[in-house]
């Protein structure tokens, strides 16, 4: 592990705490502001796991975090296509946001430099965009029975979820360095670059 070595089993049982942690710390933020249409921190505690965890890791918080989230309704389940739909939208979040959180572009920096915050806010829009349409497919194929109307469904779908695209691309942009710092500062106490580094570099094989 470039330099680091620890138990496998060690390791093993931090990695599945840790994605338990983010499990339950992105099903609270879901619930939190359940009451405000489009606006959620869920996808944001989702991307912030793939700077901890290694790709197969948050995509399980991802998947999980959603699932158990909308299972959690206060309406009720979710019908299966839309239910699924959602936590497989969550899984690409976390199977795709450890390339741009890690990025040598991004990490371990304590300025903030534009680049930087222009890509955390391309990855929010771009990610929320995509589970959007994925959600407005799954409830497409929940909900209606006529295959003519997807399109002018599509579309007016991904009208609605504008402020909840834009509004994560924000969280996104604003808030992940503040995050970061905090988790350096737990997670690597010893604030050794070197280290962090070399073991970041080693959860993206």
């Amino acid at each position: 592990m470039n330099g680091i070595t620890e138990n496998p089993t060690r390791t093993l049982l931090k990695n599945v705490i840790l994605t338990a942690l983010f499990i339950a710390i992105s099903v609270v933020f879901g619930k939190m502001l359940e009451a405000l249409p489009n606006i959620e921190l869920i996808s944001f505690s989702v991307w912030m796991s793939t700077y901890v965890l290694d790709r197969k890791y948050s995509t399980v918080v991802g998947f999980l975090s959603f699932l158990i989230h909308s299972m959690l309704s206060p309406y009720g389940v979710a019908p299966l296509p839309l239910l699924l739909s959602q936590a497989i939208g969550g899984a690409l979040i976390g199977f795709f946001g450890g390339s741009v959180i890690r990025s040598k572009k991004t990490k371990y920096s304590t300025s903030l430099p534009y680049d930087r915050c222009l890509a955390y806010l391309g990855f929010g829009l771009l990610i929320t965009f995509v589970y959007d349409a994925l959600t407005n497919f799954g409830g497409f194929a929940a909900f209606s029975e006529n295959t003519s109307t997807l399109v002018a469904y599509m579309i007016g779908g991904l009208t609605f979820s504008v402020v909840h695209i834009v509004n994560n691309g924000i969280a996104f942009m604003l808030l992940t360095p503040l995050v970061k710092r905090a988790i350096d500062r737990v997670y690597f106490p010893t604030k050794s670059n070197l280290k962090r580094n070399e073991y970041v570099d080693s959860k993206s094989n």
